[in-house]
C-alpha cells in the first residue's frame, strides 16, 4: 500500500527531488521577476530599448530560462517520479504560460 494516501500527495509538498528543483526554479524565476520590476520602477529599462541596459536585460532572460527549466524539470518530475504535488502543476501551468508569452513576443508582430 501507497505510504502516503492521495489527498495529501496531491495537497503535500513534492516528493521527490525533480519536484522540489522544479518548485525552486520557479521561485527563481518569480524573484528574478520581481527584482526585474523594482530596476524599472527604479529608472532602468523602460521606454528604451530592450537591449540598453545590459543587466536588466539578463534578468529577463535569465527568468524566463528559470521558468521554462522549472517547467520542464516539473514535466519530467510528473512522469518519470510520478509526482502529484499542486506545486509541482502549478509550475508547470506557469512555465507553459511563459513559454507561450515568449514564443508570441519573438512571433507575433506587435503594434507600432
Amino acid at each position: 500500500m501507497n505510504e502516503h494516501p492521495l489527498g495529501r500527495r496531491i495537497l503535500g509538498l513534492p516528493a521527490s527531488r525533480l519536484g522540489w528543483w522544479s518548485v525552486g526554479l520557479e521561485v527563481g524565476f518569480f524573484a528574478l521577476l520581481m527584482l526585474w520590476q523594482g530596476l524599472n520602477r527604479a529608472g532602468y529599462g523602460g521606454r528604451e530599448a530592450f537591449f540598453g541596459h545590459p543587466f536588466v536585460t539578463s534578468l529577463v532572460l535569465a527568468a524566463m530560462v528559470s521558468a521554462i527549466a522549472g517547467g520542464v524539470t516539473s514535466f519530467m518530475s510528473i512522469l518519470r517520479s510520478r509526482e502529484r504535488s499542486l506545486l509541482v502543476f502549478a509550475s508547470l501551468g506557469v512555465a507553459i504560460f511563459v513559454f507561450l508569452f515568449t514564443l508570441a513576443e519573438f512571433t507575433v508582430e506587435g503594434r507600432q
